[in-house]
């Protein structure tokens, strides 16, 4: 037993010493002082390539493997962006797949030719402004302190910035860019300091470097911009001085403020449009629009286009406290008879219709006419009373003198 107990151990110790030994020789990595690791197999590694790889930083892993330098790589045409030396180059910094690069402190770079940290230098010692960048995906360079890229061409240059997506670029403090060809953060507005007035959200939605655009954006001081439609699945919207926008159950819409301005078109497709107390403007299938109010109020120009009818009065503001250089019109009647009552027919709809010309009004009251941007004219009808007012009370006047003039001839006879 004990012969058959001194065998086994044998074995076991010489397979252990195999399988160590084994191990050790089949790892292919090699480890240097300051607690350095990197890939060593014989090919396109750290270990085996020369006038790729910068300086190896202290106590960094570097698994990444090229045979390029980065000018190589971009002339043959690759994503990605320029700079002294492919691996681990930073402080603590951490490399693998192909063609990366990882120069900040404690950067990671991982995928296919991406950059963590500064292009142009390593960072050797624990610093505070060029730490934690990460890169992710394919051609893209995250150098912001603390920045993040993933996708394509894809660049966070901005402290504490993430770009996702392609061709996105994050390059203000703190700010998120998602999407393609962002416009809004693809130059910084403030880099390494918070800023009110910076992008701190985009979604991008460009096609090409010459054609950026952005399909949606929130500044840090909480304007927001929106490029297309905004869909609202649920009932309401609420805004920040108690306004709101509801929906009902019947389709309803409801604006709920003290003010409302709407400085743009307003397109009804239902019939009806009602007011708080009552009024409401309604389109009939004829096409005939009523209001229906106790007062109408227009305080601009009003162009009507085809007949209006009013079934009440018709009030003209007339106070003489709204007036000054007051003059009395005098005689009209000759210049009242230089105009010709017509009867016409209307070009745009073959209605008959009795007027005056306003060619002919011009000539005799231009006051009473005027010109839109066509150069159309139009005649103030109710003008004319005033002027009628006058030519009666002077054709009056000659009345009278002929009834006295008669009068007289009667009894001198």
């Amino acid at each position: 037993m004990k012969k058959l107990t001194c065998i086994l151990l044998t074995l076991i110790s010489f397979t252990y010493l195999e399988v160590n030994a084994q191990t050790e020789s089949d790892i292919p990595l090699d480890k240097g002082s300051s607690g350095i690791i990197y890939r060593n197999t014989g090919g396109a590694d750290r270990g085996s390539t020369s006038g790729v790889f910068s300086t190896q930083g202290e106590w960094t892993t570097d698994l990444t493997i090229s045979e390029k330098t980065s000018a190589q790589a971009l002339a043959m045409g690759w994503e990605g962006t320029s700079h002294i030396g492919m691996g681990a180059t930073g402080w603590a910094s951490f490399t693998g797949g192909a063609y990366n690069r990882a120069s900040g402190v404690g950067s990671v770079a991982f995928g296919f030719h991406n950059t963590a940290g500064p292009t142009g230098s390593n960072v050797n010692t624990i610093d505070g402004n060029h730490i934690g960048q990460t890169a992710f995906g394919y051609g893209t360079l995250a150098s912001g302190c603390a920045s993040f890229t993933s996708g394509q061409g894809t660049e966070a240059s901005g402290s504490f910035s993430q770009a996702a997506g392609y061709y996105s670029t994050a390059s203000d403090y703190g700010s998120f860019v998602i999407g393609s060809w962002n416009s809004s953060g693809s130059s910084a507005t403030s880099a390494s300091a918070f800023s009110t007035s910076a992008p701190a959200f985009v979604i991008g939605n460009g096609t090409a470097s010459n054609a950026k655009s952005d399909a949606f954006k929130v500044i840090f001081n909480g304007d927001t911009t929106m490029a297309g439609d905004l869909t609202v699945t649920g009932n309401d919207i609420t805004f920040g001085n108690g306004e709101t926008v509801s929906n009902g159950t019947d389709g309803t819409l409801a604006l709920t403020a003290s003010t409302t301005t709407m400085s743009g078109d307003l397109t009804v497709t239902g019939n009806d449009l009602h007011f708080g107390n009552g009024e409401s403007i309604s389109n009939a299938s004829d096409g005939t629009v009523t209001i229906t109010s106790g007062t109408v109020a227009l305080t601009s120009n009003a162009t009507i286009g085809n007949d209006l009818t009013v079934s009440g009065d018709v009030v003209v503001s007339s106070d003489a406290r709204l007036k000054s250089n007051i003059v009395s019109l005098g005689s009209t009647l000759s210049r009242l008879l230089l105009i010709d009552g017509k009867s016409y027919t209307m070009l745009k709809d073959g209605k008959q219709k009795i007027g005056v010309l306003a060619q002919e009004i011009k000539e005799v009251f231009p006051e009473l006419v005027s010109e839109d941007a066509n150069e159309m004219l139009a005649v103030n009808y109710q003008g004319l009373v005033p002027v009628l007012i006058n030519a009666l009370k002077e054709q009056d006047d000659k009345i009278s003198r002929l009834e006295n003039l008669v009068e007289k001839l009667i009894t001198d006879k």
